[in-house]
């Protein structure tokens, strides 16, 4: 007869799987530490630069490898039944250290609120608010473009990102140009529907409330990352309802994704971290980013900050590396069920490349997403040296959607930077603002 597991049994396969994890790391920085184009040749700085760009050759090659592969799951799959097993003998406790570690993480957000364009929160339903933007400068009833624009940000952080500061806000860019704009925050997203049916759903309940609000009869849509993805699939099912699409680092053919973080989610155990957590905290994701290289991503804060401020120290550096550290924090609570459909139906089944991913309708009826069905206006803006999305999986959507009128933008910087970056601000985002405008008269 098999013997029951203790939680003491779990610990200690977390514990081996964990310290193999490390063997791995520990292999990265020794290679990287042994290679002769690492090497100290002129000057330390220099040696640490030369080390750290090893370091990220060794983690490609290393933190794919199917031993590290093992470990991550057996490691995944330990700490999930450890979880089961404690929350049940200590549920109030694990309960109360999770709302405060979240709580914390708000009170950090909150600060990046002070910074926000303005808006009116127009909607919510269940924890999915509808932001409605305005200019101060201008009355709040004139519109200079008639379609009006909403942005769909990931589900996986807070939107805060595309709003971080004046002259560096993607939503600010729309708004003094004349747009109508609107956004969709996710929320604390503990009440929100389990599915990515549900989320899609969540933006065809905008979309109609947009329509009705603004008197048009259509609404251009602008989704970054995971949203854009969600963004994507809302447009094929509903095209008639969408004049112009702007997509930003969104995967559609996700087995095309090199990076390391892809690798993982390709193998991770979803079904058992879905049984064992009604929510993932997106700490754990944010906590992935790091581990893809820690002594790299450590400090993407620092990168992210000196990036908006075109890399010259300055008092708006030391804010705007609090304004990403809170960004950072500020991570949602998303339920597992949405994360164990995102993942399993796309990351690992590649469903919507193939056109298998099927999709309840707020009516209840079940529809085959098919890209080919995009036909309206296509604008997809990718990072070159984007490594959460790469450009190979975000841009064949320009060959699959069948929009007579389709264009890619590429642009060489990375997925954050692609929002925040001085450089996108000043020669990327015009051109952006600048497309859309010649389509939403």
């Amino acid at each position: 007869m098999d013997r029951e597991f203790t939680p003491i049994d779990n610990l200690q396969k977390a514990i081996t799987a964990n310290n193999s994890m490390i063997f791995h790391y520990w292999l990265v920085y020794a290679s990287a530490s042994m290679k002769p184009s690492s090497y100290v040749t002129d000057s330390l700085p220099f040696y640490f630069h030369r080390w750290l760009s090893q370091s990220d050759i060794e983690s490609n090659r290393y933190l794919r490898s199917e031993s590290f592969l093992d470990s991550l799951i057996g490691f995944t799959k330990s700490v999930a039944t450890l979880y089961s097993t404690t929350n049940a003998i200590c549920f109030p406790a694990i309960t109360a250290i999770t709302h405060l570690h979240r709580d914390i993480g708000a009170m950090q957000g909150s600060l990046l609120e002070l910074q926000e364009t303005p808006h009116e929160v127009v909607y919510q339903m269940d924890d999915v608010k509808l932001l409605h933007y305005y200019d101060l400068q201008q009355n709040r009833s004139t519109k200079k473009y008639p379609v009006p624009l909403l942005i769909v940000y990931a589900p996986v952080n807070r939107y805060h990102i595309m709003d971080i500061r004046k002259g560096r806000s993607i939503v600010e860019q729309f708004v003094s140009a004349g747009f109508d704009v609107y956004l969709l925050d996710w929320g604390a997203q503990l009440n929100n529907k389990p599915s990515v049916s549900g989320y899609v759903g969540y933006i065809h309940r905008a979309v109609d409330l947009i329509k009705k609000a603004s008197h048009s009869e259509q609404v251009s849509i602008l989704g970054y990352s995971w949203g854009g993805v969600l963004s994507m699939i809302y447009s094929s099912l509903r095209g008639t309802d969408v004049r112009n699409l702007i997509l930003q680092s969104a995967h559609v053919d996700f087995h095309k994704d090199s990076s390391i973080l892809a690798s993982w989610f390709r193998k991770l155990p979803v079904d058992d971290i879905a049984r064992a957590f009604d929510t993932i905290d997106c700490h754990f994701i944010n906590f992935a980013l790091i581990m893809r290289n820690p002594a790299v991503h450590s400090f993407d804060a620092l990168r992210f900050a000196a990036d908006m401020n075109s890399w010259t120290p300055s008092m708006k550096f030391g804010l705007d590396t609090m304004r990403i550290i809170a960004w950072l924090n500020d991570t949602p609570l998303i339920p597992a069920g949405f994360f164990r459909d995102y993942i399993s139906k796309l990351y690992q089944q590649n469903q919507l490349v193939k056109n298998k991913l099927e999709i309840a309708l707020p009516d209840g009826k079940l529809e085959t997403v098919d890209l080919a069905r995009i036909t309206m206006p296509l604008l997809n803006i990718v990072g070159d040296l984007d490594d959460i999305c790469t450009p190979p999986a975000s841009i064949p959507i320009n060959d699959i959607a069948t929009s007579k009128d389709k264009k890619l933008l590429r642009y060489p910087t990375g997925h954050i930077e692609l929002s925040v970056s001085s450089a996108v601000h000043k020669e990327l985002w015009p051109q952006v603002v600048k497309w859309l405008e010649q389509r939403s008269l």
